[in-house]
């Protein structure tokens, strides 16, 4: 996960447009969301709050995605 964030990283760094989706557009794409902004500088915590905030909904899915974010 780590190398695809960063990969994605450059490529808005290089002002390209990237989507990212999964079945419910919560847990795994809400993960590399989150990646990619921790990727940015920004905290664990706030990247989850903000992804989180966009979505509507709480992100991650699961008890297993949150400890993987925290610790990530």
């Amino acid at each position: 996960m780590k190398e695809l964030a960063k990969k994605l990283v450059e490529k808005v760094n290089q002002n390209e447009k990237i989507i990212v989706h999964c079945r419910g557009g919560i847990g795994r794409a809400g993960m590399l969301c989150s990646a990619i902004l921790i990727e940015q500088g920004i905290s664990n915590e706030e990247a989850i709050e903000k992804v989180s905030e966009a979505r509507g909904v709480t992100i991650p899915d699961t008890g297993e995605q949150k400890k993987w974010m925290i610790s990530y």
